[in-house]
């Protein structure tokens, strides 16, 4: 069995690079090509885990024309999960979230999804779908795992589930090496805009239209494609075309200036979050080419004289850090720098954006 894993399309959001009618375009256009490869491949199920719609207080003729789009889809099966915007269940809010001003209980919108008998709504008060003759059932986590027994005798459980799921407790992080997850054959993520693979089960597909920069390194708009075997899942990250990437890198040698240049700017947005000093006249060059695909970070220059810090820091990655966290460790010092070197400030820096 396959299946398509969305996330995050994030109807309604104003766009780094599209605006906010930009990217509601693309998510449209993308999503119709998405739904034709899905009936090429023989796909039945398309998932989308939460954030679907940026905001509770979108127009409800913005959420009827893209659910549009689903509906006239009526040989595929959608299974659609309201999303959130904080770490914890008590914190659900923001963003399509099924909270009591929710989108999804508005009078137009649920009588159109009920006159879908392809279009299904995973929600706290029916958290389960069963599809009896696909051997297959999905269940709906909000901030957690679900909270539903697995139904009995059906082969295959999915869990989709809107949240912060990973290894890092300080972080806020629902841990996936727990007795919970092995109930399930696929753990269908969202909330993260990047895709992640954090267990052989679990994936995040990131957002399917990229609207913003990540902190570090790049993100991709596209989706996964997930084969549902005996065994572990195989689960493939499919890159849309003519769809925004999204980079945040650093520019410290001549290597890295080079593969600045050499960029494809035509659908690539790029934030220099950290230069050093000697290449201010030629980032300079470079933005005067691309105007609205480079944007440089606050605070971005680093000075000669600070560079031991970073040469200290690559000694201290390579020797004892996992290689799955050194971008981002290396991200929290530079960033730092850019703040200030004194130890009181890169504290506090330290507690507001990280709770360390």
């Amino acid at each position: 069995m396959k299946f398509y894993h969305l996330s995050d399309l994030h109807v309604g959001v104003d766009s780094s690079a599209l605006g906010r009618e930009g990217h509601f375009q693309l998510v449209k256009k993308k999503l119709a090509q998405v739904i034709e490869e899905a009936r090429r491949e023989g796909v039945e199920f398309i998932l989308l885990a939460g954030d679907t719609f940026d905001s509770n207080a979108l127009p409800t003729s913005w959420v009827l024309e893209f659910l549009e789009i689903l509906g006239s889809a009526p040989d595929l099966r959608f299974v659609l999960l309201p999303g959130g915007g904080g770490l914890h269940q008590e914190e659900i809010s923001g963003h399509d979230a099924y909270t009591r001003d929710s989108l999804y209980r508005r009078p137009e919108i649920r009588a159109y999804l009920e006159n879908k008998n392809h279009l299904f709504l995973l929600t706290p008060e029916n958290p389960v779908l069963v599809f009896k003759e696909k051997g297959l059932a999905f269940y709906g986590g909000f901030f957690h795992y679900p909270r539903s027994p697995l139904v009995e005798g059906i082969p295959y459980h999915l869990a989709v589930m809107h949240g912060a799921f990973g290894e890092r407790a300080s972080l806020g992080e629902i841990s996936l090496k727990t007795s919970q997850a092995q109930n399930y054959h696929y753990l269908a993520l969202g909330h993260y805009h990047r895709f992640k693979k954090v267990s052989e089960r679990a994936y995040y597909s990131g957002a399917f239209v990229q609207f913003e920069y990540p902190p570090f390194g790049e993100a991709q708009s596209g989706f996964l494609e997930v084969k549902l075997e005996e065994g572990t899942p195989r689960a493939s990250f499919r890159t849309l075309e003519d769809a925004p990437r999204f980079l945040s890198c650093q520019i410290f040698t001549e290597e890295d200036l080079e593969r600045l240049r050499s960029l494809d700017f035509t659908h690539t947005f790029v934030k220099i979050v950290a230069y050093l000093e000697d290449w201010e006249e030629a980032l300079k060059d470079l933005l005067q080419g691309h105007p609205s695909q480079i944007r440089v970070g606050a605070e971005a220059k680093v000075k000669r004289e600070t560079l031991f810090f970073k040469e200290t820091l690559e000694k201290i990655l390579q020797e004892k850090i996992p290689e799955e966290w050194r971008s981002e460790v290396e991200e929290i010092l530079l960033f730092a720098l850019g703040i200030s070197t004194r130890r009181s400030e890169f504290e506090g820096f330290l507690k507001d954006k990280f709770r360390l």
